[in-house]
Formats: structure tokens, sequence, C-alpha cells
């Protein structure tokens, strides 16, 4: 018989967040939309299952995360120029 054990970072709730944000209301709802948020986000641009990213550290998420956003913004930049470029024709 396997098991699979989650990491305690993969899941919604830890001892380490904060029970209340700044606006006093529960930390846990919004930490848990955050979380799938980026798991949502390094599946639709890696191309990989969603239940293989919960697998992946939080530093390794985060690496990943700021690498998909450099690129979105160099494609952003890219196509501004263009427009840009074609408008000024």
């Amino acid at each position: 018989m396997v098991r699979t054990i989650s990491p305690p970072f993969g899941t919604h709730k830890s001892f380490l967040d904060p029970l209340l944000t700044s606006e006093n209301k529960p930390y846990a709802p919004v930490r848990f939309n955050e979380l799938v948020k980026e798991r949502y986000y390094i599946t639709k641009y890696c191309n990989t299952s969603y239940l293989d990213v919960g697998r992946i550290s939080p530093h390794e998420r985060g690496i990943i995360l700021s690498t998909i956003r450099e690129e979105l913004e160099e494609r952003n930049k890219a196509i501004q120029e263009r427009i840009d470029k074609y408008k000024n024709n």
C-alpha cells in the first residue's frame, strides 16, 4: 500500500500563518485562494498537472512564478512595441 503524504506547505492551513489579516478577516481562506491561484498559473504556463504543482516547495513555486511573470511582461512589452510601431506608420 502506497501512501501519499501532503507536505505541510501544500495545505491551506499552517500554524505559522497568522489567524487574521490586517483587516481582521480570517487569514486561512485568503491564503488558500493565493495557493490555488499560484498552482493554477504554474499549471497553465508550465504544462504540468495541478497535483504535481502541490508537491513543489514554496521556494520553487516563487521562482517559477517570478519567471512566468517576467516572461509575460516581456511578451506584453513586445506586443505593445509592435502595436505602437504599426500605429506610427
